[in-house]
C-alpha cells in the first residue's frame, strides 16, 4: 500500500475541496442561467398576456362592428323587399293606369269618330247653304197661304235654325271632350312613366345598399376571422412558454431538492387556501393549514405530483377520501411523500407504482370540506412541510 507524505495528504484535500468548490460553483452558476431564462420567459409571456389583452379588445370591437355590420345588412335587405313590394305596387298601379289608358284611348276614338261625323255633317250643311244660296227667311213667311201655313213656316224655320245651333254646340263640346280625354290620356302616360322611374330608382338604391351591406359584412367576418386566428397563434405561443416555464420551474426545484421536482395536482392553478394559519372554515379558530388547497370542479382530475409508490388509498377521516403517495429518500432531507384529499372517486389503491403526471383521482368534496377542492400535502419524514418548497414557483 503507498503511503503518502504529509505534504501530499495536503495537496489531495485541496485539490478535492477544489472540485467541490467547483462543483458548487457550476450548480450555482446553472442555477443562475435557469433563472436568468425563466425571467426572460415570463417577460415573453407578460408581453404576450399584454398582445392577447389588445387582441381580445380587438376582437370585441370588431365583433361589436361586425354585429353592427350584420344588423345594418338585415335592414338593408328588409329595405330591399320592401322597395320590390313598392316595385310590385307600382307595378299593380301601372296596370291599373294602363287599363284606365286604353279605356280612355277608346273613349277618345269613339269621341273623335263622333267629331268626325258631326264635322262632316256641319260640312254638308255648310256647303248645302253655301249652293243653294242663303234662305230668304222672310220671303218663306209671306209666301204662306194661311195664318196657319204661315206659323208651320215660322215653327219650320226654328226648328232649322234650333238644329244648326245644336250642331254648331255639339261640335265645340266634342271637341272640347276630344281635349279632355287627350290631355288625360297624356297625363296617365306621364304617370305611368313616373312611377315606374321611381320604382325601378327605389328597388336599384335598395339593392345597392344591400350589397354594399353584404360586402361590408364579409369584409368583416374575414377581419374576425383572421384576428381570430392571430388570438389562437398568441394563445399556442403562450402555451409553449408556459411549458418552458414549468420545464424551467421542475429543474429549479429539482436542484433545490435533491433531483426531485413536483407538479401541481390540477390542470388549472388557482389557490383558494394557502399553507399556514388561518381561520378554520369548519371548527372555527385559527389554525394551522398543512396544505395548499387548489380550485377544482366536481370530477376534475387529480394528478400525481411525482413518480412514487401509494401506500394508502381509501377514507382518512377528516381528509375524506384521500390518496398518500411515497417518492422515496431524499439525501439531507429524509423521506418525502405527498398526500390527496377530499376527492369523490379513487382510482389507485395502495401498492400501484404511479408516474407523475397520472391520474389517480377525481376532485370532490369528501371530509371536512366545504366545497370541491384539491388539498396538498408534502410531508418528509411524515411531517408536513410548505409544499410550495417542491412546487414550481
Amino acid at each position: 500500500m503507498c503511503r503518502r507524505s504529509p505534504r501530499g495528504r495536503r495537496l489531495l484535500a485541496l485539490a478535492l475541496a477544489g472540485l467541490v468548490v467547483t462543483g458548487l460553483g457550476a450548480g450555482r452558476a446553472e442555477a443562475e442561467d435557469l433563472k436568468q431564462k425563466l425571467e426572460q420567459l415570463r417577460q415573453q409571456q407578460q408581453q404576450l398576456y399584454q398582445d392577447m389583452k389588445k387582441a381580445q379588445g380587438d376582437l370585441k370591437a370588431l365583433e361589436q362592428q361586425a354585429a353592427d355590420a350584420e344588423q345594418a345588412w338585415r335592414q338593408a335587405l328588409a329595405e330591399a323587399r320592401e322597395a320590390q313590394a313598392r316595385l310590385a305596387e307600382r307595378e299593380r298601379q301601372l296596370a291599373e293606369a294602363e287599363a284606365q289608358l286604353q279605356a280612355v284611348t277608346a273613349e277618345l276614338q269613339q269621341v273623335e269618330a263622333k267629331l268626325d261625323r258631326q264635322q262632316a255633317a256641319l260640312g254638308t250643311r255648310v256647303r248645302a247653304l253655301y249652293i243653294d244660296g242663303q234662305v230668304d227667311f222672310l220671303e218663306v213667311l209671306f209666301s204662306a197661304t194661311s195664318f196657319t201655313d204661315f206659323l208651320t213656316r215660322f215653327e219650320l224655320l226654328q226648328s232649322v235654325a234650333r238644329q244648326d245651333a245644336r250642331l254648331v254646340a255639339e261640335l265645340q263640346a266634342t271637341r272640347r271632350i276630344v281635349e279632355e280625354k287627350r290631355a288625360q290620356a297624356q297625363a296617365l302616360r306621364d304617370h305611368r312613366a313616373a312611377l315606374e322611374a321611381e320604382a325601378r330608382r327605389q328597388k336599384e338604391l335598395a339593392d345597392l345598399k344591400a350589397a354594399q351591406a353584404e360586402q361590408n359584412r364579409r369584409q368583416m367576418e374575414m377581419a374576425k376571422r383572421m384576428l381570430q386566428a392571430a388570438l389562437d397563434d398568441l394563445e399556442a405561443q403562450n402555451r409553449n412558454i408556459e411549458k418552458q416555464i414549468r420545464e424551467v420551474e421542475l429543474q429549479l426545484a429539482r436542484q433545490r431538492n435533491g433531483g426531485l421536482a413536483m407538479r401541481f395536482p390540477v390542470d388549472r392553478v388557482r389557490v383558494t387556501d394557502n399553507y399556514g394559519e388561518r381561520w378554520h372554515p369548519i371548527l372555527g379558530g385559527y389554525r394551522m393549514h398543512w396544505g395548499v388547497d387548489f380550485a377544482a370542479n366536481y370530477g376534475d382530475n387529480v394528478y400525481a405530483a411525482e413518480s412514487g409508490t401509494v401506500i394508502a388509498a381509501g377514507w382518512q377521516g377528516s381528509y375524506g377520501y384521500a390518496v398518500i403517495i411515497y417518492h422515496g429518500d431524499i439525501p439531507g432531507r429524509g423521506s418525502i411523500s405527498t398526500l390527496y384529499a377530499h376527492n369523490s372517486q379513487l382510482l389507485v389503491k395502495p401498492g400501484d407504482e404511479v408516474v407523475q403526471g397520472q391520474v389517480i383521482a377525481k376532485a370532490g368534496s369528501t371530509g371536512w370540506s366545504t366545497g370541491p377542492h384539491v388539498h396538498f400535502e408534502v410531508r418528509v419524514n411524515g411531517k408536513a412541510v410548505n409544499p410550495w418548497d417542491f412546487l414550481p414557483r
